[in-house]
């Protein structure tokens, strides 16, 4: 891929834009449709992503949330589409305040519904014609295939939510994370949760410490029990600022 113009030119909300755009033109592509047959397990007649068949129309079954972030020697610049979340925490005195640089995007979420709706789709239990639990995405391409619509205008949407902070010494630490954290923590509660255990796990110069304890304490032990809480996607990163030294 080339280097993007908005790039270039310092246009980074932009450049986030044009990104998750330019993915879902790749998932239509020769190339991506490849790409993606690719990840599927020799002998498998069925899309891992989706339970649909795999053949050339796999890119429309095929899609996932995104949560991206570009760090400048000021700013944080932060991306999403879907349900995936972004915080950073402040350090007030003693304690870690947690700033959302996202919001979850579901259907029933009133502006979500009306592109949807617009779009010629319905919400029902949640869900995008009762399927879809997320109102943006990269890929999905069986939700974008109105030609007289705009990206920005479709059923469900690659593009991103943009939010921007600049980075002040108060700012500690930014964590991106999939949806299966949120099920079980709040913002409030992660900035805390990492807060508390970043000195110890710095030092050691292992973070990803504070990751595998934060999932040890959330991921569910009984599968049966848990109502589904703990069980979900799990992928999280803690990226440490050194304004403090």
């Amino acid at each position: 891929m080339k280097t993007l113009a908005s790039f270039k030119k310092k246009d980074y909300a932009a450049a986030l834009k044009d990104i998750y755009l330019r993915i879902d033109e790749m998932c239509l592509s020769s190339y991506g449709k490849t790409k993606l047959k690719s990840y599927t397990k020799a002998g498998e007649s069925a899309s891992p992503f989706s339970g649909g068949a795999v053949g050339d129309d796999i890119a429309l079954g095929c899609g996932c949330t995104a949560n991206s972030a570009i760090i400048t020697a000021d700013t944080i610049y932060v991306a999403n589409s879907g349900d995936s979340r972004s915080i950073v925490a402040k350090l007030s005195g003693k304690k870690y305040e947690a700033v959302e640089m996202s919001i979850d995007h579901k259907p029933e979420l009133a502006e979500e519904k009306r592109r949807i709706e617009k779009a010629g789709g319905f919400v029902e239990e949640n869900r995008v014609k009762g399927i879809l639990n997320l109102s943006r995405s990269l890929g999905d391409m069986e939700y974008k295939l109105d030609k007289k619509l705009a990206p920005e205008h479709q059923m469900i949407t690659a593009v991103p939510e943009i939010k921007t902070i600049p980075i002040t010494s108060d700012l500690k630490f930014l964590f991106i994370a999939c949806d299966g954290i949120w099920d079980c923590l709040t913002s409030q509660e992660a900035a805390e949760f990492i807060g508390e255990r970043v000195e110890k796990y710095r030092k050691a110069g292992k973070l990803s410490g504070i990751v595998e304890q934060m999932f040890d304490t959330i991921i569910a032990s009984d599968v049966a029990s848990s109502e589904g809480i703990g069980c979900d996607n799990m992928t999280a990163v803690i990226i440490m600022f050194k304004n403090d030294e």
